[in-house]
């Protein structure tokens, strides 16, 4: 019998703790670091459409370089705010995966090939694209999978390009929270610093979004989860009653 599945209440406690002493090092620092953010903002600005074709650059190569994704992704909050953030940081995650779904097509196919071949639940996983790649791709897209080591594994599988590259819409929606935080950090260090002076509510508004995103993510990853975990077993008693089928 299935035990019943619940929303991890103890994890989102953790993440609240963790969330609320990373805000309080954000302001102490801010209060050293803030001053200059004015600053970088105005040298990023300078650079004009220069700024985002270096992001987005720099995130495909590092990206590719198996660098975290969640940071980039975080610094485009900082540096570009919450709305062109977002874009940007879109823009470049597509490319990224497309650079990678490349790569491994042709130089590095043999090498992720032989990887899959030393991790089970990885083929499990390669086979399974075959009856129901799009579907897979995007909740693995939203599951807490490294976003490189995910993009290469995929590029291998068997699954066409425009599956693949739609697939990539579930990473969008994973970086929305990732985003914002970012851009939250970036302005609770301009208020410590003594470089911005907006009203109170306008910080306390920033401070309950964070709470409300680190529930969203959560919640989002225990959903896929389950959902992965649902395929899983009907993908086991699919095989096993193909098993036991007798041949023609």
């Amino acid at each position: 019998m299935n035990q019943p599945e619940h929303l991890n209440w103890k994890k989102i406690a953790w993440k609240t703790c963790a969330a609320a002493i990373i805000l309080v090092i954000l302001i102490v620092l801010g209060r050293h670091i803030g001053p200059y953010i004015p600053h970088l903002e105005y040298q990023i600005e300078q650079m004009g459409p220069w700024a985002p074709v270096i992001f987005t650059i720099g995130f495909i190569v590092l990206c590719a370089l198996f660098f975290p994704a969640d940071a980039l992704v975080l610094a485009a909050g900082a540096m570009f705010d919450f709305t062109w953030g977002f874009v940007y940081a879109g823009i470049a995650t597509v490319l990224g995966a497309t650079f990678m779904f490349l790569v491994a097509r042709t130089g590095l196919k043999s090498k992720i090939e032989k990887i899959l071949e030393k991790h089970p639940k990885l083929q499990v996983i390669d086979a399974a694209m075959g009856q129901e790649g799009f579907r897979l791709m995007f909740l693995l897209r939203l599951s807490p999978v490294p976003y490189a080591i995910l993009s290469y594994m995929l590029s291998v599988c068997r699954v066409r390009f425009l599956p693949y590259i739609l697939a990539t819409v579930g990473m969008l929606i994973s970086n929305i929270p990732v985003v914002y935080y970012g851009f939250v950090a970036k302005h609770l260090m301009k208020y410590a610093g003594r470089v911005e002076d907006k009203s109170t509510m306008h910080y306390v508004f920033l401070v309950i979004g964070v709470g409300v995103a680190i529930f969203t993510t959560v919640y989002v990853t225990f959903i896929v989860k389950r959902a992965l975990r649902r395929y899983a077993q009907e993908n086991e008693s699919s095989d096993a009653s193909s098993v036991g089928q007798p041949s023609a």
